[in-house]
């Protein structure tokens, strides 16, 4: 991506234009003061004054957004990139070395190489998984589910500031004061990240939320396993929702208390078993699948599954669930109805025989009328059943994929088969 950067003749000349014109707009110490603040342009970045005109500011968002075309929404942050020319802008203007635009743009690009090369370490309470048996450590690609005392020993053990892990767990209050004390959690995250710093919350909770879709997948594998559904949602990665609040609901006679409780995530021998054979162990590589792979169409629609199971709403479980199926089936051919494409391949995938398949892909498009009420006319007439139903069919059209298909597979070979399989044939 860097060569990418570096090469492109748009970016270049944004980047010469911003910092050949900034150069002139440094204001003089001596006549610099708190006025120029107030004047049209008037900018004070680190310890220098400057007065942007018109030409230097349509050429900083140009920079800005041909970096954010380039590199995209992960390693590419606006606030970030803004906050970097301009920090080299003053850099430049007070350096005792003659730096020329040449000089300055191979460090903004030294800078950025950083966001995409350089892994860093995210860790946050857990407060979606716990763990049974025996079970104290569990990686599924670059996530990591550990409990507290032992990556604090690793930590301590690598000479790495492990006191800093105090700051990330919850205080204690006393009468609506904050203690000294802080309540230690059973387990942490660890997530070994490339994206850019303002990015880094965001991205883990999807890493995550990826993660615990493979852990969904080898939840129904399990032999006692049952199409458990919840009425309560899943737990969130970081956040640590209180549990047993109620709501009261007071009628004539009857008194009802409506709990605002989630489902953890037990991690027990059979579900560390699992994940740890096929097909969830071949998977764990999608984290950095190529595009245009099986395997990177698997990974953001696990990710959307782990956001229906997180929903508390419906009709957001029917929507996240959707988007789930449309990240697997949907082609890159636009002129291809969605619906009629996503319920033949569906149903192709989870049976054999035609009566059964249009007994599938009829569900699914009923159900598609329902999310379509949803978002074309805002109409919240999503069931219980609806959720459930929609849940059940992509959870099992996601695990046959899985146990039958190599995640290096192109997905257009994936998408040629099931269309072909589709007029009656067998599938894969």
């Amino acid at each position: 991506m860097i060569a990418k950067l570096r090469s492109d003749k748009i970016l270049r000349a944004a980047l010469e234009t911003f910092f050949s014109l900034i150069e002139a707009e440094v204001q003089p110490k001596e006549t610099a003061g708190e006025h120029i603040i107030f004047e049209p342009g008037g900018r004070f970045v680190r310890g220098v004054w400057f007065i942007e005109s018109e030409a230097t500011k349509r050429a900083g968002s140009d920079v800005i957004n041909r970096l954010t075309h380039i590199m995209g929404p992960v390693f590419s942050d606006e606030e970030e990139n803004y906050a970097l020319i301009w920090k080299l802008a003053a850099e430049r203007s007070k350096s005792s070395i003659t730096m020329s635009v040449n000089d300055v743009i191979g460090k903004v690009f030294d800078e950025l190489l950083k966001n995409v090369v350089e892994p860093r370490t995210f860790i946050n309470q857990n407060c979606a998984v716990a763990f049974r048996d025996s079970i104290n450590d569990l990686r599924i690609g670059p996530v990591r589910a550990v409990k507290r005392t032992i990556l604090e020993t690793e930590l301590s053990a690598k000479k790495k500031e492990s006191e800093y892990l105090s700051i990330i767990y919850t205080p204690l209050y006393n009468d609506g004061r904050t203690s000294d004390e802080r309540i230690k959690p059973e387990l942490l995250w660890e997530i070994s990240i490339i994206a850019s710093i303002k990015n880094i919350r965001e991205q883990a909770v999807w890493m995550i939320d990826v993660a615990l879709g493979l852990i969904r997948i080898a939840e129904i594998q399990q032999p006692h396993y049952h199409p458990y559904l919840s009425s309560f949602p899943e737990a969130n990665p970081f956040w640590n929702r209180s549990h047993n609040a109620y709501g009261v609901l007071l009628e004539e006679g009857c008194r009802h208390f409506l709990s605002d409780n989630v489902n953890i995530i037990w991690i027990d021998a059979g579900i560390h078993a699992t994940l740890m054979t096929d097909p969830c162990m071949k998977y764990m590589a999608i984290f950095n699948a190529k595009k245009g792979s099986v395997g990177a169409r698997i990974a953001q629609g696990l990710g959307w599954m782990t956001r229906g199971r997180q929903a508390s709403d419906r009709s957001q479980r029917l929507l996240y669930f959707f988007t789930a199926m449309e990240s697997l089936l949907t082609s890159g051919d636009k002129a291809a109805p969605v619906i009629q494409t996503i319920a033949r391949h569906a149903s192709v995938i989870l049976a054999k025989t035609p009566e059964t398949r249009i007994e599938i892909a009829t569900k699914i498009k009923k159900l598609y009328g329902a999310r379509s009420s949803l978002v074309h006319a805002g109409e919240r007439s999503v069931t219980r059943h609806d959720a459930d139903l929609i849940q059940s069919i992509v959870e099992s059209t996601y695990l046959s994929v899985m146990s039958k298909l190599d995640p290096m597979m192109n997905f257009d070979e994936l998408n040629t088969a099931l269309a072909t399989a589709s007029y009656g044939g067998p599938w894969p």
